[in-house]
């Protein structure tokens, strides 16, 4: 009896080795997948594209106002058209599509301008042209935490010829964003640009934007109040009825 029960246990420790050998030693270890270790090298190429900056980082009314003074001069010797700088490239796609740019027959330029990063997150600035006219020239502050992951994008500044829009970002990324109304000295749509001059700005606004929350959907409608059903009486509804 012992000798039957000494060769089942036997039998039993020779097939458990046998499975043990014949199951992949790989199988319980925990590794990154080829896919998510592609994209984190994907992102970090698209990350080097950007200058490296430091904190505190803005675009300052000084220097908005320079850009939009030498965009004036380059129009009045050369016309609207004007030179794009180093294209962005995102074959990747970690930017959000822009829903203006898929509805407007005006193409688009990107150009990568800074990469500010914290322990958490990494943020890309890069100015957008639209057409070849100085009047649509977009900066756009996209938050993404470390692994790629876009958390949010914000137009925080712009250069054009009847406004300004201005920022300042901090390490706790909150961005001072300002709007300024441009002053001509005589009416912009009368007299155009040719013989005219820019005598000052006016700030008209200013606000704090969270830069790792997604900003208001300009295209999402709200959801309308519908009006509650009228409940009748019960004794009108009995009549109603009857």
């Amino acid at each position: 009896m012992k000798n039957n029960i000494h060769g089942l246990v036997l039998l039993l420790e020779v097939g458990l080795l046998a499975v043990v050998t014949l199951v992949p030693r790989n199988l319980f270890v925990t590794t990154q997948s080829p896919e998510a270790g592609t994209r984190s090298d994907a992102f970090q190429k698209f990350l080097k594209q950007f200058p490296d900056a430091a904190f505190p980082y803005d675009i300052n009314k000084e220097e908005a106002l320079e850009s939009l003074q030498a965009a004036i001069g380059r129009m009045k010797e050369d016309g609207p058209m004007q030179s794009v700088g180093n294209g962005l490239e995102d074959p990747d796609h970690f930017l959000p599509g822009s829903r203006m740019a898929l509805i407007s027959r005006v193409p688009s330029f990107l150009e990568p301008v800074a990469h500010l990063a914290t322990a958490r997150h990494h943020v890309v600035i890069y100015l957008i042209t639209r057409g070849f006219s100085f009047g649509h020239r977009t900066y756009v502050a996209t938050t993404f935490d470390k692994k790629g992951k876009c958390l949010a994008s914000h137009e925080v500044a712009a250069i054009g010829d009847i406004y300004l829009k201005t920022f300042a970002v901090d390490t706790d990324l909150n961005a001072t964003v300002e709007n300024y109304k441009v002053n001509w000295e005589k009416d912009r749509y009368d007299a155009g640009i040719e013989e005219n001059t820019i005598t000052s700005v006016t700030l008209e606004t200013s606000e704090v934007l969270d830069l790792t929350e997604p900003a208001p959907d300009p295209f999402r409608r709200k959801p309308e109040n519908k009006a509650k059903p009228v409940e009748l009486p019960k004794a009108l509804g009995a009549i109603l009825v009857h």
